[in-house]
């Protein structure tokens, strides 16, 4: 594959090594959107997540506004219909964090590690068990028992709320 290299290249992108890879790679996604955006928009990136969870989990026509009829098409579909509940939440809750947080550090990369952590763990969720889509969740073979799991739902809810109370400092 590559003989210019002294030894063997052989890396299987399969099974448990595609999915380190891919929650690495969500992780290092938000944590640089966490470092572009800094702590204060990030944590109302992250408590916005609530309501609009919520909201969704209410809405009474997540299923009947579906326009899109493809696998691909149809989780965008509910996605959207997800964005249009989280986008304005966030606006709202930035508001709030925004100002008290506004002059905070970007130089603490520990903090900003945790918000990444934190927003990692919420995407998975979302699309384990919020939104969930076989096409995607086919990538975690390892941890997606933790992530589907409705008897730890609860958990991994709050365990990015306590993950900011405990190494997010001002």
């Amino acid at each position: 594959m590559l003989s210019f290299l002294p030894f063997d290249f052989n890396f299987d992108f399969s099974g448990s090594t595609t999915e380190i890879l891919i929650l690495v790679g969500i992780f290092l996604f938000f944590f640089f959107i966490a470092l572009g955006i800094g702590k204060g928009k990030t944590i109302a990136l992250i408590f916005s997540y609530y309501p609009a969870l919520f909201f969704y989990s209410q809405f009474p026509f997540a299923d009947k506004l579906t326009i899109l009829k493809s696998d691909w098409q149809f989780f965008l579909n509910k996605f959207g219909i997800f964005l249009i509940f989280f986008i304005p939440t966030f606006f709202i809750i930035n508001l709030i964090t925004g100002k008290t947080l506004a002059y905070t550090d970007r130089s603490r990369k520990f903090g900003l590690a945790v918000l990444g952590l934190c927003a990692s763990i919420l995407s998975l969720i979302t699309i384990h068990q919020i939104i969930p889509f076989e096409k995607l969740t086919k990538y975690f073979p390892m941890t997606a028992d933790i992530w589907s799991s409705e008897s730890l739902l609860f958990w991994l809810l709050i365990a990015p709320v306590v993950l900011i109370l405990l190494f997010v400092r001002r």
